[in-house]
C-alpha cells in the first residue's frame, strides 16, 4: 500500500514539473504582467508633447522627410518635450510602436 501512495506521489510530481507545464506557467504570469501596464499615450498641448507611461524607452521625433530632429530618454511617467525651438510644421513623433503627428506653429 505504501508503495503504491509513493509511485502515485511521484508520478504526481513529475506530471507538474514537466517543461510544459512550467512554459504554460509561466505564459499565464507574463500575460498578467502585460495587462497590468499602462498603454503609452501621446498628446499635444500647444508647442509641447506629453508623453504617458513610457518610463525607459526613448521619443523620436522626424521632420516630414524623415529625419530625425530629436530623440529623448524618458525618465518619468509623464514626459513632456517643448518643440517650440523647431520650425513650423508637422513632426511625427514616435514612442516604441505609438505615434502621433505634432503640428508646431513655429518659433
Amino acid at each position: 500500500m505504501t508503495r503504491q501512495i509513493l509511485t502515485l506521489i511521484i508520478l504526481l510530481f513529475t506530471l507538474c514539473f514537466t517543461p510544459a507545464c512550467l512554459q504554460s506557467a509561466n505564459a499565464n504570469t507574463e500575460a498578467v504582467d502585460m495587462e497590468a501596464q499602462q498603454p503609452v499615450k501621446i498628446e499635444q498641448r500647444g508647442n509641447t508633447v506629453i508623453i504617458f507611461n513610457a518610463v525607459g524607452q526613448t521619443a523620436h521625433i522626424y521632420n516630414l522627410v524623415g529625419v530625425e530632429v530629436m530623440s529623448v530618454k524618458i525618465d518619468t511617467p509623464e514626459k513632456r518635450i517643448d518643440l517650440s525651438n523647431q520650425k513650423k510644421g508637422i513632426y511625427p513623433v514616435k514612442v516604441g510602436k505609438v505615434s502621433k503627428k505634432a503640428n508646431i506653429s513655429g518659433r
